[in-house]
């Protein structure tokens, strides 16, 4: 199926479930954005770190996706998200010498659906207190769980290759995980109809496997094709005349990725909504006791 498919079909399941929702406690719209990988490719001069700290921001790809929110009460939401994030890494630009001359690389596109909890910590019901109330204000913490596909691609000698079936390591992993996004975000509702947002969300994964690295090199007689052979080492492709570390260090055996650690990205993203409106409940109004109607008999005459 396509991405626009996929995006179509999620809206219509949106405004189908949005029928139901209270008034302006629903929103449903389109994210995009960037995409950001953090893993054991690229980086910088040390070794691996958590976080954003070994983030290379010449590796931003183009990310986006649909979304509904529905707000329970003036502090509590949950929102639905499907999300395509492009993330991709090298070791060429990188400054630490033993990546640098592993000399992988990688692209991802990541399709997720994930369900997250949030929590609004502060409101502005009429930003620039102008008595109109036509702009409202809220920022907010989330954290929830999702379910993702992927698949790891690299470029060699002018073509690309998809390297799950290649199991470079000897490993046949699986393209199916999943991943824990937090983050934090706020939004700007203009006349309880549209909504602007952005946010930030970190998604820690439960797979080491986005960029087809986690642990050693496998030997030739554990690859199952000379492709194989010849991408999960590409350390010959580097010049011995200027190469800084001993090609002992990349044979068979030897340190390629660090398995302890799990893979994530990060998203970054705009967002712009509709707020829908609702069915009103019907609520009987009274003023005063209610009387019952009095029915006079008369006699039937002919």
């Amino acid at each position: 199926m396509k991405k626009s498919n996929y995006i179509f079909t999620f809206l219509l399941v949106i405004i189908e479930l949005s029928n139901s929702y209270g008034q302006y406690l629903t929103d449903f719209g389109l994210n995009i954005g960037a995409s950001n990988y953090l893993g054991e490719i690229g980086g910088k001069a040390d070794t691996r770190r958590d976080f954003i700290f070994d983030m290379k921001l010449e590796q931003t790809k183009p990310s986006y996706g649909a979304f509904i929110r529905h707000r329970f009460n003036e502090s509590y939401g949950i929102t639905t998200t499907l999300t395509f994030a492009n993330i991709a890494g090298t070791d060429a630009i990188t400054s630490n010498p033993a990546r640098k001359e592993r000399n992988l690389s990688f692209s991802n596109m990541i399709t997720e659906l994930s369900a997250r909890g949030e929590y609004y910590f502060y409101t502005i019901h009429d930003v620039g207190n102008h008595g109109r109330y036509w702009v409202n204000f809220r920022p907010y913490f989330f954290a929830g769980l999702g379910i993702f596909h992927h698949a790891p691609k690299t470029e060699y000698k002018g073509e690309v290759y998809n390297l799950r079936p290649l199991q470079t390591e000897g490993v046949n992993y699986s393209l199916l995980s999943v991943s824990i996004p937090a983050g934090l975000g706020f939004y700007f509702t203009y006349k309880n109809r549209y909504r602007v947002s952005f946010e930030m969300c970190y998604r820690k994964t439960f797979t080491d496997y986005l960029d087809d690295i986690s642990s050693t090199f496998a030997s030739d007689a554990e690859l199952n094709s000379d492709l194989a052979i010849d991408l999960a080492n590409r350390n010959d492709e580097i010049d011995e005349n200027t190469s800084e570390i001993d090609p002992h260090n990349y044979e068979a055996g030897s340190i390629r990725g660090n398995a302890s650690d799990k893979d994530a990205f990060l998203t970054t993203h705009f967002g712009i909504s509709y707020v829908l409106r609702g069915a009103y409940k019907n609520i009987v109004v009274t003023r005063g006791p209610v009387r019952p109607k009095i029915i006079r008999k008369t006699r039937i005459k002919f």
